[in-house]
């Protein structure tokens, strides 16, 4: 049986132990509005010319998992998420799509890719790119989904980043990882949060599952571009 995961994110440098997903308190996309978003506020600028810093914060895990500070640099890397972005669907394991929450919550793959960016032509915002993505929230709610289809088997190490691109306007975004269609972890980044948050979630995976990365617009799809990424380690 394929196994699946889904990664959202929020920025700072921690390490996660994700929830089993037979937990009380997991929740599969359908509960995406109840699960427990973290919100806190920006507090360092951003240069857009130099590298996010490993900033001190304290983001407060999901479903009890355990946090540990600094993001995974040992192991055997599997993917990346940036290193590994093509314009061909299935190229080193890596699909871009979305989900619609409120009416097919299932995974659909982008139809169309102008050399840099991935997209959907009904749609008015939607979009992945190599750095992160925008999610659509002007008439149909739409999740932009970066989807990694593991080859391996046993626990891995997923080492997540998010900020906001845009930083002038909009509400916010959430950040959420699921396992098979299971929420694993969540995190909300505020609008003018440039310097986001770095987390490191460890899951077991099995060769087909999938990990999927998404953007969730928070209501609100407007000014929502933002950086996020996932390096997969073992």
């Amino acid at each position: 049986m394929r196994r699946g995961v889904l990664v959202l994110l929020s920025a700072c440098g921690h390490l996660i132990d994700a929830p089993d997903a037979d937990a009380p308190g997991a929740s599969g996309i359908q509960g995406y509005r109840d699960s427990g978003v973290q919100a806190r506020e920006e507090t360092e600028p951003r240069s857009d010319s130099g590298p996010v810093p490993l900033y001190p914060l304290t983001p407060v895990p999901l479903d009890g998992g355990s946090l540990d500070a600094g993001p995974a640099t040992s192991g055997e890397l599997i993917a990346s998420s940036v290193q590994d972005f093509s314009g061909n669907q299935g190229e080193k394991s890596w699909t871009y799509g979305h989900i619609d929450p409120n009416t097919s919550p299932s995974f659909q793959l982008m139809t169309g890719f102008d050399g840099i960016t991935w997209t959907l032509p009904s749609a008015t915002w939607l979009a992945l790119d190599e750095a992160g993505g925008i999610p659509d929230g002007a008439g149909v709610e739409r999740w932009p989904v970066r989807r990694w289809t593991s080859t391996v088997a046993g626990p891995v190490a997923i080492t997540l980043r998010l900020y906001k691109l845009q930083t002038t306007c909009g509400n916010g975004m959430d950040g959420r990882l699921f396992v098979d269609g299971v929420e694993r972890w969540t995190r909300f980044v505020a609008f003018g949060d440039a310097a986001g948050v770095i987390e490191t979630v460890r899951v077991d995976v099995a060769i087909g599952t999938t990990v999927d990365l998404a953007l969730d617009p928070h209501g609100d799809g407007g000014c929502d571009r933002a950086f996020f990424s996932a390096v997969i380690r073992r």
